[in-house]
């Protein structure tokens, strides 16, 4: 789901909404995921996604870090670990956006997650890489994902966005 609005009030208003009602329609409570992105965030590679999933993962005990990070996972650990080195980290892309997808996975097995990202036109352009790749696995994981805008944002966020609803009209349209 991808709202794109005009007041940051209104879009607020709407994600609650959808979330509450997300809740009550679910057999399994899921774990609510939220992060606002700030204009600090547009500069920060990864900072959208740290901000999204980071608390959660902060608050796994160190086995259960060890297990969500084990293997193909592994390249997204620093970004939890030290975010402020990730981010100057020339490591490929794909394999952190892989295996964000793949640690998003891991904790929705413990419980089903609704991914909320407001605030997305400030969002950088790796976490919203992020978002759209995971977009088009959802139905493989016990896992939702609301994205909400403001229709002016920047150039890459912009395409990045409207390749996320053109992905997601074709697949309902």
């Amino acid at each position: 789901m991808c709202w794109l609005g005009a007041s940051q009030t209104a879009d607020g208003a709407r994600i609650h909404r959808f979330c509450a009602s997300s809740v009550r329609a679910s057999e399994e409570v899921p774990s609510i995921l939220r992060f606002a992105c700030g204009e600090l965030e547009s500069e920060l590679p990864w900072a959208g996604v740290v901000g999204l999933l980071g608390e959660t993962v902060a608050r796994l005990d160190d086995a259960a870090r060890r297990a969500l990070f084990a293997g193909v996972a592994a390249p997204a650990a620093t970004l939890f670990a030290d975010p402020v080195r990730a981010a100057g980290a020339q490591a490929d892309a794909f394999s952190i956006i892989h295996a964000l997808y793949l640690v998003t996975g891991g904790l929705a097995r413990q419980v089903p997650l609704l991914l909320v990202l407001d605030d997305a036109h400030w969002c950088d352009p790796r976490s919203l890489q992020f978002v759209l790749y995971l977009q088009r696995r959802l139905s493989r994981l016990r896992a939702g994902l609301v994205l909400a805008a403001r229709p002016q944002m920047g150039s890459d966020q912009r395409d990045l966005l409207d390749r996320r609803r053109n992905r997601r009209s074709e697949r309902t349209g």
